[in-house]
């Protein structure tokens, strides 16, 4: 969300399964996005994006994923001026499954920002971000989950790392359906925030929701 804004927009994605001896996913997508609000960071007006998503088995009762990608578009300056955003990221995820209905995780995802713009003092800059989730699901309704936050500052400027831990508990009700409580902590800023989330699909083929 620091990095990418609010993306709002139209597009099409494209993916591909090879056919490897392990699961492999390619995508390719391009987007025409609506206009910032002022003084908003972001990507704007166009934006290309590319991931890749591999996993491998470790046994019987555990996988490993690896997964990579990109987006580069126009950034938050105005439209007479250059300003381009690009954006990297990696990810590292273990899954572990010790019954029928238990599901351990443990995911790491690097995240890399490169902006260059006429706007600019500097000329150009790169920030950098992270965070490590861990989650457990002892059965089929219930999952604890923790999450740490680290990212720079998206000003010209403003190389400070910013932190935020995250913990929350979800409550499943069918494949589709969950109840989640989430709270947040900023150390740096001693903030507090609680939400609550009650998501559901709706539809004849409705999937699993994450």
């Amino acid at each position: 969300e620091n990095f990418l804004g609010e993306l709002k927009g139209n597009g099409l994605q494209l993916s591909y399964l090879p056919p490897f001896p392990f699961y492999l996913n390619l995508e390719l997508g391009g987007w025409k996005l609506d206009e910032l609000d002022a003084g908003a960071f972001g990507f704007r007006d166009w934006l290309a994006t590319a991931r890749f998503l591999a996993s491998f088995a470790l046994g019987e009762r555990a996988e490993l994923q690896v997964g990579g990608g990109g987006a580069l578009g126009s950034g938050p300056g105005s439209a007479i001026q250059k300003d381009e955003l690009g954006l990297v990221e990696a990810d590292l995820t273990f899954k572990g499954y010790p019954g029928a209905y238990g599901r351990f995780v443990f995911q790491n995802e690097f995240h890399a920002l490169i902006r260059t713009s006429t706007a600019l003092a500097s000329g150009s800059y790169k920030r950098f971000g992270f965070y490590n989730l861990i989650s457990w699901k002892p059965g089929k309704r219930w999952e604890l989950a923790a999450r740490f936050d680290l990212c720079q500052g998206t000003a010209d400027g403003d190389e400070a790392w910013g932190k935020r831990v995250t913990l929350a508990v979800t409550r499943s009700f069918t494949e589709a359906t969950f109840l989640r409580l989430e709270y947040a902590l900023d150390p740096d800023l001693s903030t507090h925030s609680l939400a609550c989330q009650l998501v559901f699909g709706l539809g004849p083929h409705t999937h699993p929701i994450k």
